[in-house]
């Protein structure tokens, strides 16, 4: 228990990064196909691994794109403030101050 002059912590953390995108390319597969724009991508890429490693890229970037819009870097950080300041009180500290430091 810390004593009556430490009654207050502060701690700084990086702010959450995105780390990069990778498919295993062995565990992947096609769900399912529509006709439609797949398809044709299907088409575009047979037998060609150049393409192939086309769609996989965009597959990595819109699962990329998606993960950055869906607000979990801020759930990262608020999840992690939780955890610190419940941690942080019960070992005594009555002020518990979590700031992030930018990238």
């Amino acid at each position: 228990m810390p004593s009556p002059a430490a009654k207050s912590v502060e701690v700084k953390l990086p702010a959450p990064q995105f780390g990069q995108t990778n498919l295993d390319l062995d565990k992947s597969y096609v769900f399912a196909e529509e006709r439609g724009l797949f398809n044709r991508i299907g088409e575009l890429v047979k037998g060609d691994p150049n393409r192939q490693q086309q769609v996989y890229r965009m597959a990595e970037e819109r699962i990329t794109a998606a993960a950055r819009d869906s607000g979990l870097a801020q759930r990262a950080e608020e999840n992690t403030r939780k955890m610190l300041e419940g941690l942080l009180r019960s070992l005594g500290y009555e002020k518990v101050t979590i700031t992030y430091t930018a990238p």
